[in-house]
């Protein structure tokens, strides 16, 4: 739930005390994906939130390995970190690849 607590700056099920947000995790409930953006193009938003909520599976063993989430996030973002160390350095956008949807 941390990322999501990154994404929307709220705590999670934040209309809940914490026995009763718990209950619901326990239950299989999970949040609902957020309105708000993170301010990436709309494809990389969506392979972020289907990371995040693979990493909600009610099984363990379902769950993405933390080298798995690692790697996942280097792919969704790299793009995205290389555009802006382009821009920075002063380099041509024709070195990066881009990143619009």
């Amino acid at each position: 739930m941390t990322f999501l607590n990154v994404w929307t700056r709220e705590l999670p099920f934040k209309e809940c005390r914490d026995q009763k947000a718990g209950a619901k995790i326990r239950d299989g409930e999970r949040p609902e994906r957020p309105l708000i953006g993170i301010g990436l193009p709309p494809a990389m938003e969506q392979e972020f939130w289907v990371l995040v909520v693979k990493m909600w599976a009610h099984v363990a063993g379902d769950r993405p390995s933390s080298e798995d989430v690692q790697k996942r996030l280097e792919t969704i973002f790299n793009p995205v970190l290389e555009q802006r160390k382009a821009a920075v350095m002063g380099l041509p956008n024709t070195r990066v690849r881009s990143i619009q949807a």
